[in-house]
């Protein structure tokens, strides 16, 4: 297995869980600064099913099941998403982090309307290979 792979698959892997959280703007892994949604229905989706993937020329790990939030109190923008390692919302230590992306792979901020839940489908959080 090649060192990138073990390196994805130590950082999310199967059976071990991870805390998907909605960000307002993009998160500064480096600094571990990010503001996550100021919703009173808002919490942290835990995810413990992974998956190694190629995405054209880079391997990447993936969510192998879909992550869906509580509805919304309020209207909210999502800007991108952040994984933890703790359930507890400004907790834990940032593992990966990603922006909110449009069909043609493109950051696009997306409005969740209050009573709406917030959906990754399967394969949307991808952490990739250096």
């Amino acid at each position: 297995m090649p060192v990138a792979a073990a390196g994805l698959e130590r950082l999310l892997p199967s059976g071990v869980t991870a805390y998907a959280a909605l960000l307002t703007a993009s998160a500064n892994l480096a600094a571990g600064t990010y503001t996550e949604i100021p919703d009173a229905a808002y919490v942290r989706v835990a995810c413990n099913a992974w998956t190694t993937v190629t995405v054209l020329t880079r391997l990447a790990r993936q969510n192998n099941a879909a992550l869906v939030w509580p509805a919304f109190a309020a209207d909210r923008t999502v800007a991108a998403w952040a994984l933890f390692d703790a359930a507890g919302i400004g907790t834990g230590n940032m593992l990966a982090t990603g922006l909110v992306l449009n069909g043609a792979l493109v950051h696009q901020a997306q409005l969740v309307h209050a009573g709406d839940q917030p959906r990754f489908n399967v394969g949307d959080l991808q952490v990739f290979s250096s």
